[in-house]
């Protein structure tokens, strides 16, 4: 079930709390050199469509991502009653329906009561990496990794070389032009490893330190020129440049020397091709019980500019996730804790001369667990949102909703869907393309079968037709 509702800001105080829309006018310019959009098929929510087969024990944490073209990826873990865990994938083409799942890894005798950590990145071209970790005495190696390209298909899975049993998880990105970045950390040590198409895997090279056991897999990103940037916490956020021009990696930046992260996931990274960077990441200052959303960001050619505070002062912002323009301009979104409950989505904008532009805010009615942001196709802004309604039982039920903003009208569209389950990933292309994947597990708290449902948002002219007299 969809629906899709125009709210207009200056009606909002008539509105339901649930609807409740304000939003500040000041950084809400039209995206630099797009045009004024022309009337063309509505953007929907695609039929849900369940991608896997119910009665294996399945994994915690399946992940879904799309290219520029509107083609989506999903890829989770399923553990049979042989305690063999299979990592799945499934692939879906713009107005088609999802193939058959398809086998890229096996983990065996891998036991039922934790399920692999998975990271998937697809190009804008549809390039992808896909790797997995399983954390078991039983296997000890290091994280395995494939890549996919559109017409020779998958390969084989590399293992990482890990030298320690105190590796983290790896994290990867691809660019438009299919090269690929894995990163991961062992104590003491931040590592890195480039795919390039024809080529094969380089060198693994050492980027940087990590001054405490590391938690969180560091954050790659690579643009489609081939420069490319990693994050990560040591305890305090840092991050390492790829200068394609300067030939290799630049000395490692320590974005913030006073505070405590609260929040163990490194910065999130977003990279343009002029090879400016943007990194925001949710830290606790001394002597606050607040946490507050933080952004930097590396001018190309000038260095990093003072570290902005987006969120305010007086609330808790967290999860931040932050996308880029080829115009250089940034968008960052986040979720905001009152009293102890999620209840609102924040964004903000930089311009590039202007700096970071007024916090839009939307307000909700449920529990907001995910964020995030994308410029979209027609010079619009949007946040994919996920929020949890619990139902008659008990369990929280997600609504998806994509807000899309139009700043030239002065209105937001709320395009929103129910029926996916407990969805636990979303995406946006660098293009705006978004999709939701959504898991109904037996049981929340145990290891148990589940199914997995998609949809993604596309041009639907049916929709169109249907609504024209």
């Amino acid at each position: 079930m969809t629906h899709t509702k125009q709210r207009s800001w200056r009606g909002a105080s008539r509105l339901k709390p649930a609807v409740l829309v304000a939003m500040a006018m000041a950084g809400w310019m039209p995206v630099s050199g797009v045009s004024a959009a022309t009337a063309e098929c509505p953007w929907v929510w695609s039929p849900v469509e369940q991608l896997n087969v119910p009665g294996p024990f399945l994994g915690r944490n399946p992940l879904i991502r799309m290219d520029d073209a509107g083609t989506a990826l999903a890829a989770w873990a399923e553990m049979g009653p042989d305690n063999t865990e299979r990592i799945l994938v499934s692939r879906r083409a713009p107005g088609g329906h999802w193939q058959a799942p398809w086998q890229v890894g096996v983990n065996p005798g891998a036991g039922q009561n934790d399920s692999s950590d998975l990271d998937l990145a697809v190009g804008a071209s549809g390039h992808a990496l896909l790797t997995w970790r399983r954390q078991s005495q039983r296997d000890p190696a290091g994280p395995r990794v494939v890549y996919f390209d559109p017409v020779a298909g998958w390969t084989q899975p590399t293992t990482l070389p890990v030298k320690s049993a105190g590796a983290t998880a790896a994290a990867v990105a691809v660019n438009g032009a299919g090269q690929g970045l894995v990163s991961w950390a062992e104590p003491g040590q931040v590592l890195t490893r480039f795919f390039s198409p024809g080529k094969g895997w380089s060198a693994v090279v050492r980027v940087g330190d990590t001054r405490t056991q590391p938690g969180s897999a560091p954050r790659p990103v690579i643009n489609d020129v081939g420069d490319a940037a990693v994050s990560w916490m040591s305890p305090q956020p840092k991050v390492a440049r790829y200068d394609r021009s300067a030939g290799g990696w630049q000395p490692t930046t320590p974005l913030l020397d006073a505070g405590k992260v609260r929040e163990g996931a490194s910065p999130d990274l977003a990279l343009t091709p002029a090879g400016d960077l943007f990194a925001v990441w949710a830290e606790q200052p001394k002597g606050d019980s607040k946490m507050r959303v933080l952004a930097a960001h590396y001018l190309a050619g000038q260095g990093w500019e003072p570290t902005a505070r987006l969120s305010g002062a007086s609330y808790g912002g967290h999860q931040p996730s932050v996308a880029v323009n080829p115009q250089g301009e940034a968008m960052v979104s986040w979720r905001v804790e009152e009293m102890g409950t999620a209840q609102r989505v924040e964004s903000s904008r930089y311009m590039p001369g202007r700096g970071w532009g007024a916090t839009v805010r939307i307000r909700t009615d449920a529990f907001v667990s995910a964020s995030v942001p994308s410029f979209q196709p027609r010079g619009e802004f949007g946040v994919l949102s996920q929020q949890a309604y619990p139902d008659d039982d008990g369990v929280d039920f997600s609504k998806v909703v994509a807000y899309t903003m139009r700043a030239s009208s002065n209105e937001i569209a709320e395009d929103a869907i129910w029926d996916l389950g407990t969805v636990i990933s979303l995406d946006a292309s660098p293009a705006g393309r978004q999709a939701a994947l959504g898991a109904l597990h037996d049981s929340p708290w145990v290891a148990s079968p589940g199914v997995l449902r998609a949809s993604v948002r596309e041009r639907s002219c049916a929709r169109m037709a249907a609504v024209m007299p």
